[in-house]
């Protein structure tokens, strides 16, 4: 999407994928979907996979999240694809490292919708939660990287909260 200017305020970001629509048939996140959407075999792509959804900081909150959701949806109609999976990265479930996925994604305000700004998008445009998969993306990386994010020394530490991580990190010390 662009604006009047033509600078682009959003974009979304998919691929093919093959999706039987079952929750034991999901590709265990993000990282999966993306490397089986290059190994499909004899599958024939059925489903549009959503990879990334971005919008400008300076249009924030004006909608246009719900417009890329929605020509997600297009573009599958457009191709043929049953379905759109999209692997949502909870946006706030950082605040709340105490939390576990399940209840973490579980969470409700008042008014019934999700407690996380990313789930209540996708719930307004017709999504569902059809399962989790705490380990999406799987990132290794040395140690002093991981003092870098966390701001501090991990030494002798099994498992640290990281700012910005959506759980806690497991840390192989050998």
């Amino acid at each position: 999407y662009v604006d009047d200017d033509d600078r682009l305020c959003a974009a979304g970001h998919a691929t093919q994928a093959s999706w039987n629509g079952s929750v034991a048939g999901l590709p265990g996140g993000w990282d999966r979907m993306l490397a089986d959407s290059f190994d499909l075999d004899d599958r024939a792509p059925d489903t549009l996979g959503a990879l990334a959804v971005v919008v400008d900081p300076t249009w924030t909150g004006q909608g246009l999240s719900a417009l890329v959701l929605a020509g997600f949806k297009a573009s599958a109609a457009r191709r043929g694809l049953r379905r759109v999976l999209v692997p949502v990265r909870p946006t706030e479930k950082s605040g709340r490292p105490d939390l576990d996925f399940d209840a973490y994604c579980a969470l409700r305000r008042g008014d019934g919708e999700a407690v996380d700004g990313w789930i209540r998008t996708h719930e307004r445009c017709g999504g569902e939660v059809v399962g989790i998969s705490p380990l999406s993306q799987h990132v290794e990386a040395p140690l002093d990287a991981w003092e870098r994010w966390a701001g501090r020394s991990l030494v002798g530490e099994p498992r640290a909260h990281v700012p910005g991580s959506l759980g806690p990190v497991e840390l192989d010390h050998r």
